[in-house]
């Protein structure tokens, strides 16, 4: 069996500006713009990159990698991004959107940022059962983790809404698998909270 590879690279470049509000910065290190301006941000890729619109100060900064992005109010426009500063720290800034569509576009495009890349095309068997490939038993990639895997092995068909994949999408069977260990442990701890209160 293929070793399941560790990516730190991601599949699509996405590069979208539009201007944002800084509600606010929780972070313990380096010079950040003041909460409550106009700043107009850049996504490339991992990147994130603003002008001050007051100052015209240019600076960027990089997506912290897996903790992307959380929608905090929906209604209000409200999301955080959590990125790394130039010493590897964490900082979580929280931005407002002008509309629901740059709010839309911003939080889409930084997950389809998350992707993971597809192993090569050139792949010539299955990450998972070692098969390999043939006219009749064609190549596939799982969305969520980037293998190539037989249909075997990527059986079923899921949404995927932290990589912006809203219809249906190939996931292999191991990342199935580690989806609904995920969920049960989570509904095991939901369970266990409203018992105990």
């Amino acid at each position: 069996m293929g070793a399941v590879p560790n990516h730190p690279e991601f599949r699509e470049v996405v590069e979208y500006t539009n201007d944002l509000k800084l509600e606010e910065v929780k972070s313990s290190l380096g010079p950040n713009p003041s909460v409550g301006q106009l700043l107009t941000v850049t996504l490339k890729g991992m990147d994130l990159s603003y002008i001050n619109k007051e100052t015209e100060q240019n600076k960027k900064v990089a997506l912290a990698p897996h903790k992307h992005v959380k929608i905090v109010d929906r209604e209000r426009l409200i999301f955080k991004v959590q990125i790394q500063n130039e010493v590897q720290s964490s900082e979580v800034w929280t931005f407002s959107a002008g509309n629901k569509e740059i709010f839309d576009a911003f939080t889409d495009n930084i997950k389809k940022s998350q992707r993971p890349r597809w192993v090569e095309e050139s792949a010539n068997k299955c990450w998972l059962c070692d098969r390999h490939f043939t006219c009749c038993l064609r190549q596939h990639h799982c969305r969520r983790c980037g293998i190539a895997v037989c249909r075997r092995c990527c059986r079923t068909s899921m949404r995927l809404p932290e990589y912006a994949y809203y219809a249906p999408v190939y996931v292999c069977d191991k990342c199935v698998g580690a989806i609904r260990n995920a969920h049960s442990e989570s509904l095991n701890r939901k369970l266990k909270e409203s018992s105990n209160s």
